[in-house]
């Protein structure tokens, strides 16, 4: 295969939702190729919350860069136009709903500079297609953030480096070695909570797969996550009906590359805790969770987390990707943690210092509450 030729790199941009679809298989070659391959990334990820979520005024932007016909790079943005003074925003696909954790650039490795600074080069010129530029959860060590910094630098930036902190546990050593990385609250619970469920309610631990109609899974996950989180007065996200669409509509989309799975804890006849994954290649990612409050002396999440990380384990992943948040039960399982970045670029006028110093303003409003 020959090297692609800087000089005969073409970028397009692509608005319609029919090219989007036809971009499907190369895009997925294209991204298991790349450096930033994570399920957030995927085709069937971004458009199927391209289908519920991009609606109203807002635009696909994707670029896409090709030498010949191979494409090398995509920028999987879109416009997004509101604020307070109804300006235009380039986003990132995937992001503000539906939490798409880590979001970057897809590249061709060993291509990653000039097909970045091409795609960037051409928003640069680009005066009339946006006048903010929001993009989230870039991973810190990426190179991305570097070619954006030196290529509007003569525009007013704010880099936030740890927008959203990520923790997550190496699997890479043996099984033994892995489990004593645990918490010692961690490992006591989960001598004395395994023994009881196994013997005093013999429990079962049920995996669901690509082979079944994951729907009546998601259904109960989701029954099982509001009532824990009405329990700690928390509003679940899966009372929102978007989020619930989206949902339905990427575990049809994944169950045929066995890249979603579902873990529970069943009682007799019912099903008391659950766990909600995405797997790829090389990890497990802990997307969401809910159990029966009833169960809580029992520690459920403990007990799911566990099975789950030792199925990551035996199916050779590198890690279990536990995804944003800060909460503390995540550091009861891990140490080890990685920073999201977001970067904001902000077009010359007037107008749009108002708007920045607006942000700001709001930026600091949240820094002092609790």
């Amino acid at each position: 295969m020959l090297p692609p030729n800087t000089q005969t790199m073409q970028l397009s941009v692509v608005t319609e939702l029919q090219d989007f679809h036809a971009l499907k298989d190369e895009w997925n070659t294209l991204l298991y190729h790349s450096g930033s391959n994570v399920i957030f990334l995927k085709w069937e990820w971004l458009y199927n919350w391209w289908l519920v979520y991009g609606t109203g005024l807002n635009k696909l932007c994707i670029l896409t860069v090709r030498d010949h016909e191979r494409l090398l790079g995509i920028a999987p943005l879109y416009i997004h136009r509101g604020g307070i003074f109804f300006q235009k925003e380039i986003r990132f696909l995937g992001t503000n709903v539906a939490c798409s954790d880590h979001m970057d650039l897809i590249l061709y490795s060993g291509m990653e500079k000039e097909v970045t600074l091409l795609m960037l080069s051409y928003l640069n010129e680009r005066d009339d297609l946006w006048d903010t530029m929001r993009l989230t959860d870039i991973p810190r060590g990426s190179n991305t953030l570097t070619f954006i910094a030196s290529s509007f630098q003569d525009k007013p930036m704010k880099i936030d480096e740890t927008h959203t902190t990520c923790p997550y546990l190496k699997l890479s050593l043996p099984w033994e070695k892995v489990y004593e990385s645990y918490s010692s609250v961690i490992k006591n619970s989960l001598a004395r909570k395994l023994k009881k469920f196994e013997r005093v309610y013999k429990g079962e631990i049920i995996e669901v797969g690509s082979d079944e109609d994951l729907n009546p899974y998601l259904d109960k996950l989701l029954f099982l996550n509001t009532r824990r989180m009405k329990k700690k007065k928390l509003r679940s996200s899966f009372l929102q009906p978007h989020f619930v669409d989206f949902h339905r509509k990427i575990i049809k989309s994944l169950r045929e590359t066995n890249e979603v799975k579902f873990i529970f804890l069943k009682v007799g006849n019912d099903l008391i805790a659950g766990i909600y994954l995405f797997t790829d290649h090389r990890r497990y990612y802990y997307y969401q969770s809910g159990f029966d409050p009833e169960w809580e002396k029992l520690s459920p999440g403990t007990l799911l987390f566990n099975y789950a990380i030792r199925d990551a384990h035996k199916h050779g992943k590198e890690e279990f990707d536990f995804l944003q948040g800060n909460e503390e039960y995540k550091y009861l399982w891990t140490q080890s943690y990685r920073h999201n970045t977001r970067i904001s670029i902000y077009r010359r006028s007037a107008l749009l210092r108002i708007v920045r110093h607006f942000e700001n303003g709001k930026s600091r409003v949240r820094s002092w509450l609790p």
